[in-house]
């Protein structure tokens, strides 16, 4: 038999390369399968030996009903129904005020083409967000320069193979003060809210479950005064980006 190619196309969720730097880029659970699993929490179809999981991977087929994007890593409750629908029908600030108002804690997902935003609630409150099409919280700690290249390289390595959040294990290796990392993740969250609020189409899916997260990064955030924020953004890009009328004359410059 042929020696398995282990090259890897990039990541579709981050698009970043999976095999930078790790060595455990190929995971095997405790039920003896094999996935290609990415820092960013992108992960492959679980298959019964290393050849099939890296050329599933390869070919893209977890694109599919087997895509996984799991940023929080979030076990989920199999007690519980789903929450899908159509933002197009329902909107994005109607959906969380909803989960909001009924105290919920779990995951919502929202999904346009291959953009993918990712919230974590806990008793109704947003307490972690992540996409796939903005900043990580990464790259967010590296451009304030709150943290070097290189010890981010080794702190997500790390996060990844214990399992932890990224927050957790800065905070325990004391790489970061409290209020500091509080202070990213509200701006990670605002940003991918004020995103979110400009969606006009595309899918949601609510995840019912318990939310283990670590309490230190965990800051009590109004939903409703950042939706009124986010709203407001999203007011002032439109009027920015409307065409301008001459006056009296109730025509448009191109």
């Amino acid at each position: 038999m042929a020696k398995m190619d282990y090259n890897l196309i990039s990541c579709p969720f981050c698009a970043a390369d999976v095999k930078d730097g790790r060595k455990d880029w190929l995971s095997h659970d405790k039920d003896h399968y094999f996935s290609v699993s990415c820092l960013c929490g992108a992960k492959g179809p679980r298959k019964d030996n290393k050849e099939k999981a890296i050329m599933a991977w390869n070919t893209r087929a977890y694109l599919g009903n087997e895509s996984v994007w799991d940023p929080f890593n979030f076990q989920k409750n199999t007690n519980t129904m789903d929450i899908k629908g159509n933002i197009r029908s329902i909107g994005f600030s109607s959906v969380l005020q909803v989960l909001s108002a009924e105290n919920k804690s779990g995951i919502l997902q929202l999904t346009h083409g291959q953009k993918t935003s990712t919230l974590c609630l806990k008793d109704g409150q947003v307490i972690a967000a992540s996409s796939n099409h903005g900043p990580q919280l990464g790259q967010i700690l590296f451009e304030k320069g709150l943290i070097s290249l290189k010890k981010l390289q080794k702190v997500l390595n790390e996060a990844k193979s214990s399992g932890r959040h990224l927050g957790e294990t800065l905070l325990d290796r004391g790489l970061i003060k409290q209020d500091a990392l509080k202070n990213v993740i509200r701006q990670q969250i605002n940003q991918t809210i004020q995103g979110l609020v400009q969606w006009q189409e595309g899918l949601f899916q609510y995840r019912d479950g318990p939310i283990e997260f670590d309490e230190r990064g965990i800051e009590n955030i109004s939903i409703m005064g950042m939706m009124l924020d986010a709203l407001r953004v999203s007011d002032e890009l439109t009027d920015t980006q409307a065409p301008e009328k001459l006056p009296n004359q109730g025509m448009t410059i191109a």
